[in-house]
């Protein structure tokens, strides 16, 4: 956008100054070159000002809000493995969630029973901390994205 407001700015001052020498040798003034003249004029206005507001804001366009944190019902339904009592399967098959954490089921229980009753779990602040189970599974995710 810069490029384009620059050229168009050469290019009225090449037209300013055409437009003096041809005044100033011929008096006559010809009222279409001016009608053409001021829609330029129109048009690098609107053009700066759009370049102005543009810059102005961070982003271009509107952006969606985005989403904070991770929902306790994502890490249940994943975790769930028993069928439901309406006979449905299991939200992940063993296959999708070892697509998506990269880790059997089993691995990923014998991990969970290695580090459920470490310090680093036991939450001591005023802040509610997620359950261990949910906290490997956002470092599962992470380290293997």
């Amino acid at each position: 956008l810069d490029g384009i407001v620059n050229k168009r700015g050469i290019n009225a001052a090449v037209r300013l100054i055409l437009n003096a020498q041809e005044d100033s040798s011929d008096k006559s003034s010809d009222k279409d070159s001016m009608i053409c003249v001021n829609i330029d004029d129109v048009l690098d206005n609107t053009i700066e000002v759009a370049q102005d507001q543009i810059q102005r804001r961070r982003y271009l366009y509107d952006r969606k809000p985005c989403r904070k944190g991770f929902s306790k019902e994502v890490f249940q339904r994943d975790l769930s493995e028993d069928d439901s009592p309406e006979g449905q399967s299991p939200w992940l098959t063993e296959d999708e969630f070892l697509q998506k954490y990269r880790m059997h089921r089993d691995s990923f229980k014998q991990i969970l029973s290695l580090i459920r009753d470490h310090p680093a779990f036991i939450n001591t602040g005023k802040k509610k901390q997620a359950p261990v189970e949910h906290q490997l599974l956002i470092f599962l995710f992470y380290i293997g994205t």
